[in-house]
């Protein structure tokens, strides 16, 4: 795979939480307190978010659509509040000026959070949207018992959140859907994030214990829910799998002396092969190339680089030095590079990249085709 590197201006004060989107607009936390910048291709300019309410500081949680639209949480007035840029200006979301966090939007531009406050005269916890200046309450908690957690939505509405009870300290992984919630797995010890496909499938880690051997990667694939991780692997990390719109899953598991990449595709686990003891951090694109981090040494930006797999196929180093990469579909990279201080974007070469890709496309027709023939013949 070869590929043409751009240095991205302005982004030496990089702190963490890099996105990218299909367009190659990245978006990135730096400085401290944190502010939100914004990349654009097209003008080959960094823009700094700057905020019209609040302190204007970026939050721990920022999601960016396919337009360029960022949505954040950032505190102002010691309460968590939503805001919301959309290429011009940045706006505090009408809410009803209560408590507001974890959002996420589609690229119908409809924002999903959590929000706290009264509502009709009883304090809730609330999963609601808002859309071009309009709140909607979806689903609601009374009390401060519950809590939602780290919602995600698709371009079809669909929304994927964990529902987490604060009196016997477990959590639950819900599907709210055609105006119907649905749990999809739980109770367990522990779930970070959860993460959605345009076909309503949901993937998340559960990590520590809560009922027996509960522990492990689960996939629901708008049926059923399974545990996709192997019983005899090693426990997945904190950090989230990623799903892409094929089903294909990747995640890390290890231990203390080395972790490893994994692939789940079409009910087989592969693990994939690993250059160096330390892998960390997989992403996936439509087409099924994998990027992750991966040093000699635990947690080292100083000695990571930048490792990839098409589908399983043997690994390859795409960057001598990097960390935290992220893959868009059509196979853009970005990822930290500690030692030259910036963000690098990497194109790919369209014509090696197109073939390859479409080469894989005829082979996963073929595999199917004879699939189907076979269960037709059984």
């Amino acid at each position: 795979m070869t590929y043409s590197a751009t240095a991205i201006p302005n982004s030496a004060g990089y702190t963490g939480g890099l996105l990218i989107n299909d367009a190659a607009m990245l978006v990135w936390e730096a400085g401290l307190p944190r502010d939100l910048y914004l990349y654009r291709p097209a003008t080959g300019l960094t823009t700094k978010i700057i905020t019209n309410s609040g302190d204007g500081r970026a939050g721990c949680v920022h999601h960016l659509n396919a337009a360029g639209t960022v949505v954040w949480d950032t505190v102002s007035a010691s309460s968590y509040v939503v805001m919301r840029y959309d290429g011009l200006a940045a706006q505090l979301l009408n809410v009803g000026g209560q408590s507001c966090h974890d959002p996420d939007l589609n690229d119908n531009e409809l924002v999903v959070l959590v929000r706290y406050g009264w509502w009709q005269n009883v304090f809730e916890c609330h999963l609601a949207t808002w859309f071009n200046g309009q709140y909607s309450k979806l689903l609601g908690w009374p009390g401060s018992r519950y809590a939602v957690l780290s919602p995600r939505i698709n371009g079809n509405g669909q929304i994927a959140y964990v529902l987490f009870d604060g009196e016997v300290k477990t959590y639950e992984v819900h599907l709210y859907a055609n105006q119907a919630d649905k749990v999809l797995g739980g109770p367990y010890g522990w779930v970070g994030d959860v993460d959605l496909n345009s076909h309503g499938w949901v993937l998340w880690a559960n990590t520590k214990e809560w009922q027996a051997n509960c522990v492990g990667i689960y996939l629901f694939d708008g049926t059923e829910t399974r545990k996709i991780s192997p019983s005899n692997a090693p426990l997945p990390s904190p950090s989230f799998p990623h799903l892409n719109n094929a089903g294909k899953v990747v995640y890390e598991a290890g231990t203390c002396d080395q972790t490893d990449i994994f692939l789940y595709a079409e009910g087989i686990t592969q693990k994939l092969d690993a250059l160096v003891p330390f892998n960390s951090h997989p992403q996936i694109d439509a087409a099924g190339q994998i990027v992750w981090w991966g040093s000699s040494e635990w947690d080292s930006l100083a000695t990571g680089c930048v490792y990839g797999s098409f589908n399983g196929a043997p690994t390859e180093k795409i960057a001598d030095s990097g960390a935290y990469p992220v893959i868009n579909n059509p196979g853009h990279i970005a990822y930290w590079d500690a030692n030259a201080r910036q963000i690098v974007l990497l194109t790919p070469s369209s014509l090696f990249f197109s073939w390859r890709r479409l080469l894989w496309a005829i082979r996963s027709l073929i595999r199917r085709i004879w699939t189907w023939l076979q269960s037709r013949l059984s």
